[in-house]
């Protein structure tokens, strides 16, 4: 079976230490949608894309039941508990 390439993307900023605070995140975020979207197009690979994200965001993409990247889930699911964040 061959499985398309899934691009996950999740941006955070921090909105509180504007020493944290990175100002050119919006625009680095669309110039990489800009880049993908060929590929997209094509259907050469998907790409999903969180802004905002918190880990329960991420964790949530990863846990969507009717999600068809089942393969990309057990790699994730494999990395958290490497680094045990998951059990």
């Amino acid at each position: 079976m061959s499985f398309k390439p899934v691009i996950f993307l999740a941006f955070a900023n921090d909105k509180v230490d504007n020493a944290q605070y990175l100002r050119n995140l919006s625009l680095e975020q669309r110039g990489i949608r800009t880049a993908l979207s060929e590929a997209v197009s094509k259907g050469l690979c998907e790409v999903i894309e969180r802004s905002s994200s918190t880990i329960s965001d991420i964790i949530d993409v990863f846990q969507d039941p009717g999600a068809k990247r089942s393969h990309i889930k057990k790699a994730w699911c494999r990395s958290l508990q490497g680094r045990k964040i998951l059990n």
